[in-house]
């Protein structure tokens, strides 16, 4: 007998997850709105969201998504509310509640930014002390700055585009998190303006990975991550993944 290889295996994989998955076909996911990687207000919930539901819909599930803010779509999975959170960053907090993906959804540029004309420059973390810095509500920076930023002036709201708002305004001085979102925003919020025309990245801490995290506190959280990652491996085999990607504008 011929070695079964490529997508015929994953053929028969996929066999034992349809026959598995019939009691619970619907996957319960939240996440937030963050373009230029999902919102409500992309096409298709924006790349990461079009990419998860397509690799659960090989392997029998919909996908049901909520938008919250994000620290409330931390606190439903941690609390097993929803079955998963779409595109977070690893860190060892979350990794006690949450399975995470071996599939990586993407990755995100974390930076520090300042406006254009700030003279703000520094080579460690302490010399951060005298400013105030702004962040997503329940958002994971990069691992060097959350271990950090117990002892920074950090300030924390909702949205990047309140963040933006105040560092415009002179309240914030620093703002941290991924480069390609806060400048997305930025050109949504002043659509007469280039961003990197008024903001700077002092520095680009890390290219973070972004994954799927399910809950511990649900029934089938293992098994959900498990059949997500199998139909990721079939996007990605078959350019599915990479297509999605590219008309995005992520590749």
């Amino acid at each position: 007998m011929k070695n079964i290889t490529g997508l015929a295996f994953y053929f028969i994989l996929f066999s034992v997850y349809i026959s598995s998955s019939i009691a619970k076909n619907t996957v319960n996911m939240v996440t937030t709105n963050w373009p230029p990687f999902y919102s409500e207000n992309m096409p298709n919930g924006g790349p990461l969201t079009q990419v998860s539901i397509e690799a659960f819909g090989r392997v029998g599930y919909q996908v049901k998504i909520e938008f919250v803010p994000w620290s409330r779509a931390i606190m439903y999975v941690e609390t097993g509310k929803t079955d998963a959170l779409l595109g977070a960053y690893k860190n060892p907090d979350r990794q006690k509640f949450a399975y995470f993906t071996q599939s990586i959804l993407g990755k995100s540029r974390a930076s520090i930014i300042a406006r254009k004309d700030s003279n703000i420059v520094f080579s460690s973390f302490e010399e951060l002390n005298p400013f105030v810095i702004g962040i997503l509500r329940g958002s994971s920076v990069s691992e060097k700055f959350d271990l950090a930023k117990g002892h920074l002036g950090i300030t924390e709201h909702d949205s990047e585009v309140k963040l933006i708002e105040l560092l415009e305004s002179g309240r914030l001085d620093l703002i941290a998190g991924s480069e390609q979102v806060f400048f997305s925003e930025y050109k949504t919020r002043y659509t007469n303006r280039k961003p990197r025309e008024f903001l700077k990245s002092i520095v680009i801490l890390n290219s973070e990975p972004m994954y799927n995290i399910f809950s511990k506190n649900t029934t089938d959280g293992k098994k959900l991550r498990d059949a997500f990652d199998l139909g990721f491996s079939m996007i990605v085999e078959d350019g599915t993944y990479h297509k999605i990607m590219h008309e995005h504008g992520l590749e």
